[in-house]
């Protein structure tokens, strides 16, 4: 029995060495990983050109999916390993089981503040992410807008310089007239011999 409960204390510290172990790796994961949540948000990333950007947030989100995989591979082996420490607490025929069972309780309550944690900081990213990618496309929308703004008021003052040109000289608007109705004449006889127009 001296044996039995040997190999079974044995097999209790083993499980959690290996808990401790992986508590410290989570731990040192969720800090890297939250650190990424704040130098997303940085204004290097907000005034950084569309190439430069998308090349930045392109690596951004593949580390940061990488870094969220490691981390959900951890608290699976951690939840693991605790089912374990409490199959050692179950079949516990030692005065050890009350000790065990409130230890057993520690790590249980420390891979929750874990899980709760590593959501907390998927979620701020993937609202970060979210709100990055409005606020890119409000910009370049602006953008456009201006642009075509640009556009129109060149137009205009296109217009408004001919519409001055053909006041001034009647002249002027008569050969534009007849140059207009010598083209639609000449495509008019295009497309009846079946040409394609030039």
């Amino acid at each position: 029995m001296a044996s039995g409960n040997s190999a079974f204390l044995q097999q209790w510290e083993e499980l959690r060495k290996r808990a401790r172990q992986l508590e410290a790796d989570v731990d040192g994961k969720l800090i890297a990983y939250n650190r990424m949540s704040i130098s997303q948000d940085s204004p290097l990333a907000a005034a950084a050109a569309d190439t430069e950007r998308d090349a930045l947030l392109q690596n951004g989100d593949s580390v940061s999916a990488s870094l969220a995989a490691e981390l959900e591979s951890l608290l699976l082996q951690l939840s693991e390993t605790n089912d374990g420490m409490g199959r050692c607490v179950s079949d516990c025929q030692t005065g050890e089981g009350a000790r065990m069972s409130n230890v057993l309780q520690r790590h249980r309550e420390l891979l929750h503040e874990y899980e709760k944690e590593f959501r907390k900081i998927k979620a701020n990213i993937k609202e970060q992410r979210e709100r990055d990618d409005l606020l890119h496309s409000v910009r370049q929308d602006i953008g456009d807008g201006e642009l075509a703004n640009r556009f129109a008021c060149a137009r205009a003052r296109s217009y408004t310089a001919q519409l001055a040109n053909c006041g001034q000289n009647p002249q002027w608007s008569c050969n534009n007239l007849r140059c207009a109705s010598q083209s639609e004449a000449v495509l008019q006889v295009k497309d009846l011999r079946g040409m394609p127009p030039a």
